[in-house]
């Protein structure tokens, strides 16, 4: 996996929608694959 500069959390956000994109995964799949609750992630993160 590359190595990413993310200096703020929108960076990070950005990145990790991007993967999860490119998967095809639905938030829920990821909170699913992940062990976390869906509204953990629609919570914890800015819009998108």
């Amino acid at each position: 996996m590359p190595a990413l500069a993310a200096r703020k959390l929108k960076d990070v956000v950005a990145v990790v929608r991007a993967a999860r994109e490119d998967r095809g995964l639905s938030r829920s799949e990821l909170a699913r694959r992940l062990a976390f609750s869906r509204d953990c992630l629609m919570t914890s993160s800015p819009a998108g």
